[in-house]
């Protein structure tokens, strides 16, 4: 069901959750253009099932937990029964997992608010009976987590008061590996098992146990039959060595086949997870929390699998600062990384401002970069990049690696979601979670830190030659610019090993056979993606060159007026041009997205009017002119167009050759003008 308009005040725009009684829709309210849930019974209404239907409404109606959404609108008794709940940002858990590397923290936290939710579902004198991962709406990162549950379930009667309630006929669960195994026990015919709340335990013990697996406890094909499932849900034993050794103990009572030999309540969970010795789980980062003797936490930038980024505010300087908590490593090597990066002055790379401990957890203090994630530019943009943007990106996110290679190190984590696109596409490179020195290397590490979509065949292989060190970074440079070409890197998917093995194996196709664009890249993104470090690309100053000689101007010289436009934002270019066509038809323009094309450009053949934006991302306008002047005889007149110019800059502009100096957006008539006396077409 798509776009269905329920009593024509509520329009449900898709599904988001469904089970055997009842479909979830996301949806808007027409009146308050508000967004909502749509919880709507399935299949023909029949007593039983309306019964369950309206008793759920009713339990929502009645619960007061942050992990259950508001009954707004109550229709169970309508034709086709359905009820309107309070809409939440967010996504479903499955896809949430998926985005991220497990933390034991994290794990700890969302056990705590199932087991939250939990207790206020059975204090209602109910228990779910069939929790499952569908079930489950989450947003936040890291400790900052919410989960929602979207549905109450079988909302079986238990408690004291159980029997006062009339029973609702309900099948059997389908066989899952995340519903209790004492549900399939054998019984006589017509007998119903009723869910307790331990079976509710065990499924909240299973969802957590597959955010930290990426599988459930009993693993279930699709294709087995019945009494084969339901068989190994009642006898196959979880695998918890994959979980951290300090959560077994939890683990184990959670995802007992016995109900006895699990914890007997919610708040019993609860209490366990608050003895758990301050080794055994991270500290929750919140808003609020003071950090050292002068920072003040805001809120969460960022969770990954090597730690958490908030933005929090500097009181002593009053300044807006980034802290990354880190997950990994000595906090020794740390502070030496951390030193090293200090170092490290560059315009395309985050500051760091300090180091410390908080709470047993190193942090870095870094300059808070403002702009987004090119990660999210990605997700959210509706075409793919132009040129014009993806060159930008490249180059800037390159010089800032190069600079960080000069002092000796390695970024170790270069991918979209650390690298700031901010304004006027100013390049930012941050998260330093995994930089190390050039002779870390020296000794082999066991563990492979990194995003597996990024890493480099070496590294996998944990054979990375010191002197070659730099060359992982060429590598992820030359996936981003797969993913920007066509979308989505070479090698990606939900299994690291697979994804790793594609990496160490499989050939890459080519970005142009994909995206069909930009066949002139395929040799310097190949070249940066080679398997074996010695015949890769060999350092990231020779991918920049590369990467600009590939889009270089080839195109012969034209008869007519000549005007070079130099300004990285492709829209920017296209609106200027169309003026410049309908004021000047026989004009040839030739367009730059970066200083350094429009030098050559310039000296492949004179330009008589050079149009050029002061923000670039290889080198300012002013660098340019003043260039400009050494690689041309009689160097053009030039017009300067930006958004972020002022007074200041114009004596030196007028130096280097500008003759006009015009805010952007472009005011048609007053260019008209300019271009006539400029050009003495008047």
């Amino acid at each position: 069901m798509r776009n269905v308009a329920f009593y024509e005040r509520y329009q449900s725009t898709g599904k988001v959750f469904a089970d055997a009684a009842a479909a979830i829709y996301g949806g808007v309210d027409r009146e308050t253009d508000a967004a909502v849930f749509i919880k709507v019974m399935e299949g023909e209404p029949d007593p039983a099932r309306r019964l369950a239907f309206t008793r759920e409404a009713q339990l929502l109606s009645s619960l007061q937990h942050p992990s259950f959404p508001k009954l707004l609108a109550d229709h169970s008794s309508a034709v086709r029964p359905f009820v309107v709940l309070e809409g939440i940002r967010g996504q479903p858990f499955d896809a949430w997992v998926a985005d991220r590397r497990p933390r034991a923290s994290v794990a700890l936290h969302l056990l705590s608010q199932l087991a939250s939710a939990l207790h206020a579902l059975h204090s209602s004198g109910h228990a779910n009976g069939e929790l499952t991962p569908g079930m489950l709406w989450v947003r936040g990162q890291g400790t900052l987590t919410e989960v929602t549950l979207l549905s109450t379930g079988r909302a079986t009667p238990v408690g004291p008061d159980a029997a006062t309630l009339r029973p609702i006929p309900r099948p059997a669960p389908p066989p899952s590996g995340f519903v209790a195994p004492e549900l399939f026990a054998l019984h006589e015919p017509g007998e119903t098992i009723q869910a307790t709340e331990r079976s509710d335990l065990y499924g909240a013990g299973a969802i957590v146990y597959r955010y930290l697996t990426g599988h459930p406890p009993v693993a279930i094909a699709p294709s087995d039959p019945a009494e084969v499932a339901i068989e190994r849900i009642r006898t196959a034993q979880p695998d918890l060595a994959k979980v951290e050794r300090g959560l077994r103990p939890i683990f184990e009572r959670l995802l007992a086949k016995r109900p006895a030999a699990r914890y007997p309540s919610a708040v019993a969970v609860l209490e366990a997870i608050a003895a758990l010795p301050s080794s055994g789980r991270a500290t929750a980062i919140s808003p609020g929390d003071r950090v050292g003797d002068q920072y003040v936490v805001h809120s969460v930038l960022g969770e990954g699998g090597f730690g958490v980024t908030v933005l929090a505010r500097d009181e002593t300087l009053q300044r807006d600062v980034a802290i990354k908590f880190l997950h990994r490593g000595d906090a020794e090597d740390l502070l030496g990384e951390a030193r090293a990066m200090a170092r490290v002055t560059h315009p395309n790379v985050a500051a760091i401002y300090g180091y410390g401990m908080h709470e047993g957890i190193a942090y870095l203090v870094m300059q808070y970069l403002q702009g987004e994630p090119l990660s999210r530019v990605l997700e959210t943009a509706t075409e793919p990049l132009g040129v014009t943007d993806v060159v930008t990106i490249l180059d800037g996110t390159a010089m800032g690696v190069e600079a960080i290679h000069e002092a000796g190190l390695v970024h170790g984590d270069l991918k979209p979601a650390n690298i700031v696109v901010g304004p006027a596409f100013r390049i930012g490179v941050t998260d330093f979670g995994l930089v190390k020195a050039v002779d870390h290397f020296v000794k082999q590490a066991k563990r492979i830190d990194g995003t597996p979509a990024y890493l480099a065949p070496e590294h996998i292989r944990s054979r990375v030659r010191p002197q070659l060190a730099h060359r992982m970074d060429v590598y992820a440079l030359g996936i981003l610019a797969y993913e920007l070409i066509t979308g989505s890197p070479p090698f990606d998917g939900p299994d690291r090993s697979l994804v790793m093995q594609r990496h160490l194996h499989a050939p890459v196709t080519p970005p142009s056979e994909l995206a069909g664009r930009l066949e002139r890249l395929d040799s310097v993104v190949l070249r940066a993606l080679h398997k074996d470090p010695k015949r890769r690309t060999p350092d990231v100053a020779t991918f920049r060159q590369e990467l600009r000689e590939a889009l270089a101007d080839d195109e012969e010289a034209t008869e007519g007026l000549r005007i070079l436009l130099v300004d990285p934002d492709r829209d920017e270019r296209t609106a200027i041009v169309q003026v410049i066509e309908k004021l000047v038809p026989a004009a040839h323009v030739t367009q730059a997205a970066i200083g350094s094309a429009a030098l050559r450009r310039a000296a492949k053949r004179r330009p008589d009017l050079v149009l050029v934006e002061l923000a670039m991302p290889d080198m300012n306008g002013v660098e340019l002119l003043a260039q400009l002047r050494a690689v041309v005889e009689d160097a053009p007149p030039a017009v300067i167009l930006t958004a972020n110019g002022s007074a200041a800059d114009w004596p030196l502009l007028r130096a280097l050759g500008a003759r006009a100096f015009m805010p952007k957006p472009v005011d048609e008539e007053i260019f008209a003008l300019v271009l006539e006396k400029l050009l003495d077409r008047g």
